[in-house]
């Protein structure tokens, strides 16, 4: 039978099987789930009605495991080191009494430690309600005021101290990155003026103000911005069209000898069915672009925590494209004269699309490296079958549709496949180096503490 430790007097007692859906079982997963920040298996845990309250904040309570996950998606994102300790519990009924502590790191190296009780109600193995008390942690240094080690920049009387700041150095005004990172909600008390309209309230942190949250939006959105930003530049640097159209002629020349040219069998069953093409050459210019965004901003507004690893794999993907398109310009297959194609000029081939994207952007497929991210984003988030079903299938699609409109042939495709695969490698590459310093600040700061708590 496996037993439950107390963490602080080292006292073990039985636990029950996790089938019986007992309160300190309920406990126990929670805890798991928490270390392991596994979001799904944290959810399921709580009740759909689930009732949170925080009896110090009552302005911080909510309804519905939603919030929930959208909070703790938060947290797990925001301090990627979180660690949960379960102190000691105790159960009455249906009643759990639960002692917390809370440990972790923000990305931004700035320390989180809250410590508190919670007390909640379990049915049919999950909380039904709750009410929290649990807080930051603070922080006396010797010869001052006791100081909040979670929340730097916070304005109370006590102003908080960050453990990694020297004591001469004024306190930062930035304190919602160093508070506990929760998604915020509007400040629903009656009552409330147009200032506290203009707020919005972090479930266990401070006070965040509409215009920071802008603030952070942009910060989300600019490595996106950026990085279509390259695609003018790409235009700007379109050369003349002989080499674009030489290094077409070759890639089709490897098909033939391989004997796998067959776009132009592929483009002429379409083109023979009018209401298909023209829905096809419309798809082309206005979908994938909205896809690809939506599915960062679906991922960004219901799984945060793996918002910035898709974002940057976009990003990555659209930056190595636009530097082969400079390097290598290539010209769509159906610029080439004898292989059954219209080869007139398309909108985009002139004016103002010509100032946006370069014509001779065939290689790599930027189409299908744009669906590869937004599919497997999805499938790696989505829990609908269905939903992952259209992910699966969505890739392929976009293959047919560049080659049937005379935009790319197959090899293009595959060198899609490889941008995707490089920005996808490139962000998780840059994130782990993140962490690995988030790491050495770890490591640096109790060294830092020891010599400054020996301070006169």
């Amino acid at each position: 039978m496996e037993v439950a430790t107390n963490a602080r007097t080292g006292k073990t007692w039985p636990m029950s099987p996790p089938n019986m859906a007992t309160p300190e079982a309920v406990a126990g997963a929670l805890a798991e789930a928490m270390n392991a920040h596994d979001i799904d298996a944290f959810v399921s845990l709580f009740a759909p009605d689930y009732d949170s309250q925080q009896p110090a904040h009552p302005d911080r309570a909510f309804v519905g495991r939603d919030q929930v996950r959208t909070n703790w998606s938060a947290v797990f994102a925001g301090v990627p080191d979180f660690s949960a300790e379960l102190v000691a519990t105790a159960v009455e009924a249906d009643t759990l009494w639960s002692e917390w502590r809370w440990r972790g790191t923000h990305e931004d190296g700035s320390r989180l430690d809250m410590a508190g009780v919670i007390v909640c109600g379990v049915s049919n193995g999950r909380l039904a309600w709750a009410r929290l008390y649990v807080e930051p942690v603070s922080l006396t240094v010797r010869g001052s005021t006791p100081r909040c080690a979670t929340c730097p920049g916070a304005t109370d009387r006590a102003a908080p101290l960050h453990l990694n700041q020297k004591r001469s150095r004024s306190v930062p005004p930035d304190l919602t990155r160093r508070a506990f990172p929760i998604e915020a909600r509007p400040n629903r008390r009656a009552g409330a003026g147009p200032a506290a309209e203009r707020t919005r309230t972090i479930v266990y942190g401070c006070r965040v103000s509409a215009e920071r949250r802008w603030a952070w939006s942009a910060r989300d959105a600019a490595p996106v911005l950026l990085a279509f930003a390259l695609s003018p530049v790409a235009a700007a640097l379109t050369p003349a069209s002989q080499r674009p159209l030489a290094r077409m002629r070759g890639l089709i020349d490897k098909e033939r000898r391989l004997g796998l040219l067959f776009e132009p069998k592929v483009h002429a069953w379409f083109d023979a069915r009018p209401p298909l093409m023209p829905m096809l050459r419309l798809t082309y210019v206005a979908a994938h672009l909205p896809v690809v965004l939506g599915v960062l901003a679906w991922t960004r507004r219901a799984h945060p925590h793996a918002f910035p690893q898709a974002r940057d794999t976009f990003a990555a993907t659209q930056a190595l494209a636009a530097i082969v398109y400079v390097i290598a310009p290539t010209a769509p297959p159906r610029m080439i004269r004898g292989l059954g194609y219209d080869d007139r000029p398309r909108p985009g081939d002139h004016g103002l699309g010509r100032s946006i994207q370069s014509p001779y952007a065939a290689m790599p497929s930027a189409h299908t490296a744009f669906s590869l991210v937004a599919a497997g984003t999805v499938w790696a988030l989505a829990r609908s079958r269905p939903v992952r079903a259209a992910a699966l299938i969505y890739p392929p699609a976009v293959v047919v549709e560049i080659i049937a409109t005379g935009d790319h042939i197959w090899l293009d495709a595959i060198g899609g496949l490889v941008v995707a695969g490089l920005g996808f490698a490139t962000a998780r590459a840059t994130h782990r180096v993140r962490r690995c310093q988030s790491g050495d600040t770890r490591q640096a700061r109790p060294d830092h503490d020891s010599e400054r708590s020996t301070e006169p």
